[in-house]
């Protein structure tokens, strides 16, 4: 399992840091764990779309979409769990139409 930094914790990053410098930052250290684990030994990554376990947080700008590229270029499947926020909980039906991606797998649950 690769363990990596949560954009959303902004104590991670340097005081002040924009949103899309935490994204390009957190992107950065998803490329260099990807490129460490070897891209051929990940089958998928699995995001919650809107993190809903430590309180709600939406992923900075910029960052979902480049998980998106990175698992594009390194052919790993985008997983994104949708069991706390899917079904319109969040505005939108899934948390991930909240970012311009379109994950391979959606997963969801029975908290209807």
């Amino acid at each position: 399992f690769v363990k990596t930094m949560n954009p959303t914790d902004t104590h991670l990053f340097s005081f002040g840091a924009t949103e899309e410098e935490r994204a390009t930052q957190a992107l950065a250290y998803l490329e260099e764990q990807i490129q460490c684990e070897g891209p051929t030994t990940i089958a998928a990554m699995m995001f919650e779309s809107v993190i809903g376990s430590g309180g709600v947080h939406l992923a900075p700008k910029g960052y979902m979409e480049g998980v998106r590229a990175l698992c594009d270029k390194y052919g790993i499947l985008l997983i994104c769990d949708e069991v706390m926020v899917g079904f319109g909980r969040t505005g939108k039906f899934w948390g991930f139409q909240h970012y311009d991606i379109l994950p391979d797998i959606v997963t969801s649950a029975k908290g209807l």
